[in-house]
């Protein structure tokens, strides 16, 4: 309703893989916001995930929220009229301060404003969860029927099944999360990424909640166990809420807003849970660049990470597993013993059949050449592209170096596994397609499940020696 705009700054907003982002000041003469007006303008990105909501979903979700006193940006505006822009849009007021992981973590706070932020974030998610179905405003959000955490199950075996790769590790933990499922309890609206890296803080003070186009309606502890998910602490696993608190902070202030106590060991199912989710998503955005939808060594390198992941599951499950009693040596040995995937590179003999550099020789040379001469000349914007054009050179020489040897081991630890479980009857080809066939097809003995465990973990420790080997230490 402006009598007259003036355009003042119009930039693009770092980060947003699956959204568009950009800053936007303007001056305005008349209509309801006369004077400077600072916003975000978000729209998709070139191409989305499918679990991702629409801009206009999302934004009802933010207002929603907003309307529960979750501190987030104001929603403004919302344009469905694709001919405006080319695209579907919404417009949120624009806040102070950084989301920044690694700002955030790195001594940007001191001790008393970090366990002051984390029991903030506990007030927020239980001033969100106060918000519960049906409500005609987020009728386009789907009810899970029956048990929330089954249902995610199901969403995430599906989702399995359109990958071309095989995941085991990942059909084994399913299992595993099926079968240890917590009773149902209310219904809650959930951010469902609510972590550090989505939240701004500005001047140690909470500004606002970011990000909410994954939300749906779900269990409130999906929420508590994604925020405490290892995946999500940047390093700094001392604290196991997003590498900024503990959670005994977390829950004293969810519990304070909620009215109820926290089950702790509820939240480290969901925290489970998050692995296999995350995991999921990483290889959603590896399809976008192996289908050429959309080219990026981002989404490439991203791809990569799932080992890692698969590794803190097969670790929490022990964990969980150990402390409720139970008779298991879970996939959790160092490996050193068994002779495979110890996690440190595995160095071929070099062929005598020429005197050329290898691939991999080429690849080390040319990472040290960009991380040691050419980085300290880039733009300070163009770093972070630097370094992941290290990282992945780095991991294509280990691969060229190890990948048959450790393809060779693989297969034999699997059909020894196979005979002694007595499946090569039903299979006899030892890859990991064959074991994630035989977890989805429910064929595997639950007398052997210590094995398989014992076997995953191996498999994982060997990806990891290729794709991070310093995550294993």
């Amino acid at each position: 309703g402006a009598d007259a705009v003036e355009v003042l700054e119009f930039a693009r907003l770092a980060g947003g893989a699956i959204q568009d982002n950009h800053a936007l000041t303007v001056m305005l003469t008349g209509g309801t916001h006369p004077g400077r007006l600072s916003v975000v303008v978000r729209s998709d990105a070139p191409s989305r995930i499918a679990a991702s909501l629409t801009r206009a979903q999302e934004f009802h979700v933010l207002a929603a929220a907003h309307e529960a006193g979750v501190t987030v940006p104001r929603p403004l505006w919302l344009c469905e009229d694709e001919s405006v822009a080319g695209h579907v849009f919404c417009v949120m007021e624009r806040v102070a301060g950084s989301a920044s992981p690694r700002r955030l973590l790195r001594g940007a706070l001191g001790d008393d404003q970090a366990r002051a932020l984390t029991r903030r974030l506990g007030v927020e998610l239980a001033r969100l969860h106060q918000v519960h179905p049906p409500r005609a405003d987020l009728g386009f959000l789907p009810i899970p029927s029956g048990n929330p955490a089954l249902w995610r199950v199901g969403t995430y075996r599906a989702a399995l099944a359109d990958i071309p790769q095989p995941h085991p590790v990942l059909e084994w933990a399913l299992d595993w999360l099926r079968d240890h499922a917590p009773v149902p309890g209310n219904l809650a609206l959930c951010h469902c990424d609510f972590r550090t890296g989505n939240y701004m803080v500005d001047d140690g003070r909470l500004t606002a909640v970011l990000d909410w186009e994954f939300a749906t309606w779900s269990d409130p502890y999906e929420d508590l166990g994604w925020l405490c998910c290892k995946s999500w602490r940047f390093g700094a696993n001392d604290h196991e809420v997003g590498g900024l608190g503990d959670k005994a902070d977390l829950f004293e202030g969810y519990a304070g807003q909620a009215g109820h106590e926290v089950d702790a060991e509820r939240v480290r199912y969901w925290e489970i849970m998050g692995f296999v989710r995350w995991a999921v998503i990483a290889l959603q955005q590896a399809q976008r660049h192996l289908s050429g939808e959309q080219l990026s060594l981002e989404l490439a390198l991203t791809g990569r990470m799932v080992p890692e992941m698969e590794f803190d599951l097969l670790s929490q499950i022990r964990g969980m597993e150990a402390a409720r009693g139970a008779d298991t040596d879970m996939a959790c040995r160092t490996g050193a013993d068994e002779g495979f995937g110890s996690g440190h590179p595995r160095s071929l003999p070099a062929t005598a059949t020429t005197n050329l550099p290898s691939g991999a020789d080429l690849l080390d040379v040319a990472r040290d050449v960009l991380l040691n001469q050419l980085a300290s000349l880039l733009p300070s914007d163009k770093t972070y592209e630097a370094k992941m054009v290290a990282r992945a050179m780095a991991v294509a020489a280990r691969e060229l170096k190890q990948r048959d040897a450790t393809d060779q081991d693989g297969e034999a630890r699997i059909a020894a596994f196979l005979r002694e479980a007595d499946l090569d009857a039903i299979d006899t080809t030892p890859s990991e397609h064959t074991l994630a066939r035989l977890l989805r097809n429910g064929d595997i003995p639950s007398k052997r499940r210590e094995a398989l465990s014992v076997l995953l973990m191996a498999l994982t420790r060997a990806k990891l020696a290729i794709n991070n080997p310093r995550y294993l230490s």
